[in-house]
């Protein structure tokens, strides 16, 4: 993983602008009171951000970095759960089934909608697991909604792909700054 300062950069506003999201639609998982809520709403804009980052920044790990901030930024908050140093662990490990999955399609859009939607998905298990062995609260809530979660998130992960994926063809993979970074132009 040789990643240039500009791409880690990137990387790292992405992870940052991924943390903002899911801050910002918070509350509805405090209001609720079932851990993963919160990302009914933000799922859609979540990966298709996800998905744009990835398609600037195409090699493996950038998925694993982009989780690492957002971990870092998560972990005093109540985004992605209650505060702690635990979620760094999760959304790495997410991040990292991410850039696995994307990388065996080979940087193919099905790798895209299937890398980040079962990455996803696979969040919600991961989390209550990790709630349940902390033994931190909203388990028994999170464990209820399960599997009403998991499909909705799939769904709205796979459109949310479609949107990142559209966007980036589309608007921004023309633009002057993400061809110089492609191209490694200084």
């Amino acid at each position: 993983m040789n990643f240039s300062v500009r791409e880690l950069i990137v990387l790292a506003i992405f992870g940052a602008g991924l943390f903002v999201l899911d801050l910002l639609v918070s509350g509805i998982t405090t209001v609720i009171g079932v851990p993963g809520t919160g990302g009914l709403v933000n799922a859609i804009f979540f990966v298709g951000l996800a998905t744009i980052g990835g398609k600037i920044v195409k090699r493996f790990g950038t998925y694993t970095l982009m989780t690492l901030v957002y971990g870092v930024l998560a972990s005093p908050t109540s985004v992605f759960g209650p505060p702690g140093v635990y979620k760094i662990f999760i959304v790495v490990f997410i991040g990292l089934i991410a850039d696995i999955i994307i990388l065996l399609c080979k940087y193919r859009p099905v790798g895209y909608y299937l890398g980040l939607a079962i990455s996803n998905v696979l969040s919600i298990p991961i989390g209550l697991y990790t709630l349940i062995f902390l033994g931190l609260p909203g388990a028994d809530a999170l464990q209820k909604a399960l599997f009403i979660l998991m499909p909705i998130y799939f769904l709205e992960s796979l459109i949310g792909a479609w949107l990142g994926l559209w966007l980036y063809e589309k608007r921004i993979k023309n633009l002057a700054v993400v061809r110089q970074l492609s191209s490694g132009e200084k």
